[in-house]
């Protein structure tokens, strides 16, 4: 048997590791449709649908629209508060009518509902 610098066996410590990784929590995230049942578009008011929610890093932002009319792009903050998608930070657009935007980081996602 072969033993580490501190005198444990290495299976031993192995066995050890791997009851560890078991034991964690599980981390997961939530998917949040974007709207709920009204989806991204320009009769809602986010705002509110925002207010009772918790996001967190890792959690999913569900876009569901009408692809043909509606698009997700990110903006800065600038382009933001002028209502100004013509220079997007990211286009989240898969023109399928389903995004899906992923809360990577904990800086704000800013949108522009087109009216």
């Amino acid at each position: 048997m072969r033993l580490t610098r501190r005198g444990i066996a290495l299976p031993t410590a192995m066995l050890t590791r791997a009851v560890l990784l078991v034991m964690l929590p599980e981390v997961t995230s939530t998917r949040f449709i974007v709207g709920s049942n009204m989806g991204w578009t320009s009769n809602v008011n986010y705002t509110v649908w925002a207010r009772d929610k918790h996001f967190y890093v890792g959690d999913l932002l569900d876009l569901v629209h009408d692809r043909n009319q509606m698009n997700v792009l990110e903006v800065n903050k600038t382009d933001y508060e002028a209502c100004n998608s013509d220079h997007p930070v990211h286009d989240w657009s898969t023109r399928t009518g389903r995004d899906v935007v992923p809360l990577n980081s904990d800086h704000p996602i800013l949108g522009v509902v087109p009216s």
